[in-house]
């Protein structure tokens, strides 16, 4: 932290001393800009010269004298001229050009010398000897020469002015250029750092994005495996509770009808004749069958998940497997005959024949308790290059659409079977059966006028074990 610190001060201090040397660069070339653009010294040598000229006029005007006409007023015409550019060099600022550049004592004499020549030129020339107007006429000459030096002398202290400002100007031009180089190259260095302050910045702050997605994406997804979790444990608590209050139901009835026979034999025992007796009998025992086939389904859906095909896989023959099916149906109190419609040609699939003959007993015995007991039932095998399928048919009462995403759920019984028996086993069974033997299980249903149930076997061996 000093050290950018450091080198901030240090940076600053730079750019205020460069931004003073150019202050003081531009102030001085502004000087001299000006100096420049004032005209007095070319105003001067220009002035000078002009009383130079004037004055060798009125000398040749004193040296012809009386040979033309028109002289003496002419005379008095050049010297009015000679004593106007006088006076113009004698008054500021022009005279402040002699004082500049020490010119002031040889400008004193040059002008004492001028006041004389005129004073004696303006007292009646033309009366003057010949002799006389021509020692005025060179008196006036060497005036004219003395102005002539003189305005040399200005042209050349003009010049020299003018290189010393040319010198000036071409320091503080350099110390300009000197300050803009300086200032251009810290720029550039400090740039530079700044650049490679931003790019680190840029960096770590595209690091710290990473890191914080990285964190949301960890936090988005123990949220969503803790909702998930949260989901599944509410979804078993609401299928347990829904399967113990099927249970309990399906428990109380035939308890109930035990209860009553007992109860009624108890009392009135002596009353019955042994044919009542029997039929008494028949219902204790219909009940009990029917415990037996409720506990029974209990503990099938207790083995679900450790479910596992043998290691002795055989080869079925589907068609005498749904015969001896539908036989053991019968013996147990299925009356309704169950045709079945298979061609003689009908190939045999692997696969694992008691769990097999369960799925199909699951799907026989759905259709015939949730149909009609004169409703038809009917059981179908097919097969095609790949697979076997076998297809129960009922004309029952159907299952409703907004049971059907679950009715393979376990315990999950449709809103239209609270009047029929049943655990809700049934079905998850027989898909997982069906998934260990790498097959499926499908459905169509429509409410009232029945169901099919499909499911496919592969005739190579494809279970999950393998």
């Amino acid at each position: 932290m000093r050290r950018v610190a450091g080198i901030y001060v240090l940076a600053l201090g730079c750019v205020a001393s460069f931004l003073v040397l150019m202050v003081l660069s531009f102030s001085e070339l502004r000087t001299i800009v000006r100096q420049l653009s004032d005209n007095t010294g070319e105003n001067m040598v220009w002035m000078v010269s002009q009383v130079t000229r004037e004055a060798l006029r009125v000398s040749l005007v004193l040296e012809r004298g009386t040979r033309s006409e028109g002289t003496w007023e002419e005379l008095a015409f050049r010297l009015d001229m000679l004593e106007s550019r006088v006076r113009v060099i004698s008054e500021e600022p022009l005279r402040d050009f002699f004082r500049r550049h020490s010119r002031e004592a040889e400008f004193e004499a040059f002008h004492a010398s001028f006041a004389r020549l005129v004073t004696a030129l303006r007292v009646a020339p033309e009366q003057l000897p010949p002799a006389g107007r021509l020692t005025l006429s060179r008196e006036m000459e060497r005036l004219a020469n003395a102005s002539s030096t003189l305005a040399n002398a200005s042209m050349l202290d003009e010049r020299n002015l003018l290189g010393r400002h040319y010198d000036t100007m071409r320091k503080a031009s350099e110390g300009l250029l000197a300050a803009s180089l300086s200032g251009m190259a810290l720029g550039l260095a400090l740039g530079a750092w700044l650049l490679r302050s931003l790019v680190r910045q840029s960096r770590v702050t595209e690091q710290l994005q990473q890191h914080q997605e990285g964190l949301e994406r960890v936090v988005a997804e123990r949220t969503r495996e803790l909702n998930e979790a949260l989901a599944t444990e509410r979804h078993a608590k609401e299928i347990y509770r829904s399967f113990i209050t099927t249970v309990s139901h399906q428990f109380r009835t035939p308890l109930s009808v035990i209860n009553m026979i007992g109860q009624r034999l108890k009392r009135r025992a002596h009353q019955f004749s042994a044919e009542q007796v029997r039929q008494k009998a028949d219902s204790v025992t219909t009940a009990t069958s029917r415990l037996l086939e409720l506990l029974s389904s209990v503990s099938r859906a207790a083995l679900i998940d450790r479910l596992e095909l043998s290691d002795q896989v055989e080869t079925i023959d589907m068609k005498t497997l749904c015969e001896k099916v539908i036989r053991d149906m019968r013996l147990l109190g299925y009356a309704r005959p169950i045709p079945i419609d298979a061609p003689d040609d009908l190939p045999h699939c692997p696969g694992d024949p008691v769990l097999i003959a369960q799925v199909v007993e699951n799907l026989l015995s759905n259709a015939v308790k949730y149909s009609a007991p004169d409703s038809p039932v009917t059981l179908t095998l097919r097969s095609d290059a790949e697979a076997l399928f076998c297809t129960v048919t009922d004309q029952g009462i159907g299952i409703p659409e907004e049971d059907q995403p679950h009715i393979f759920e376990r315990f999950h019984r449709a809103s239209n079977t609270a009047s029929h028996f049943g655990s809700g086993v049934g079905l998850n069974l027989s898909r997982t059966v069906l998934a260990l033997h790498g097959g499926e299980l499908s459905f169509s249903s429509v409410l009232g006028a029945g169901s099919v149930f499909t499911f496919r076997l592969p005739l190579e061996n494809r279970h999950a074990a393998s």
